[in-house]
Order: structure tokens, then C-alpha cells, then sequence
């Protein structure tokens, strides 16, 4: 039988797009002609293309497409952007006695109205 009958739909997935990177071509670009034309480069990076920045033909920088992950300096405004949390409506620190005066609630009656709230989702 064929290696590939063996082989998992996902480790063929993987293994298709590690060739498609490894075979992907990298287009090099001078920085005068990226500066000329620096929109047709930027199109093709959004393409999912790959472009070496040179300087006298010594590579200085690399344009590439963004990661999702990329997308947002921090995690918060991935979150607010995603609709899951709410930036603050006060911006100021909280004063130095905000925590002096909280209510004494044990951890068996806090974790108990956190499973209740759970539950009821």
C-alpha cells in the first residue's frame, strides 16, 4: 500500500502546507522600487506572498502577512474588539484604601455563587 494510505488527514494538511511554504518563492524588492511600489507589494503580501527588503542588495527587512495573533498589541484589545470585554469607563487608578473596607465573604460561599452563575448559563 501507498505511504499516503496511511497517513492522517491532518498530517497530510500539515505536510501540504510545509511544502507549499518551503516552495513558496520569496520576492525581493529594493527599497527605491518598494517605495515606487510599495501598494502592488503590500497587495501581494495580503495575497499571502513573501517580500525581502534590500539595500544594495543585502537583505534588511521582511514583509509578511499578518498572524491573527498580530492583529492587536494585547490581548485586551483583542478581547474588546471581539466584543468579550468592556474597556473601562474610568481611566484613573483606584484610591490606595479601594480594597480597606471589603466585606469578609468565605471561599466556600463565593465559589458556591460562581458555580451557581455557571450553571445557570
Amino acid at each position: 500500500m501507498p505511504v499516503w494510505h496511511f497517513a492522517s488527514k491532518n498530517n497530510l494538511t500539515k505536510l501540504v502546507k510545509l511544502t507549499y511554504s518551503v516552495l513558496m518563492i520569496v520576492k525581493r524588492a529594493n527599497i527605491g522600487d518598494l517605495k515606487t511600489n510599495l501598494s502592488l507589494y503590500v497587495k501581494g503580501v495580503k495575497n499571502g506572498e513573501k517580500v525581502l527588503v534590500t539595500e544594495r542588495n543585502k537583505p534588511v527587512a521582511k514583509l509578511v502577512p499578518l498572524d491573527d495573533d498580530d492583529l492587536y498589541e494585547s490581548e485586551e484589545e483583542q478581547l474588546i474588539a471581539e466584543g468579550l470585554l468592556r474597556p473601562p469607563l474610568v481611566t484613573e487608578p483606584l484610591p490606595d484604601d479601594f480594597f480597606d473596607d471589603l466585606p469578609n465573604v468565605p471561599l466556600d460561599r463565593i465559589l458556591e455563587v460562581i458555580r451557581e452563575d455557571r450553571d445557570a448559563r
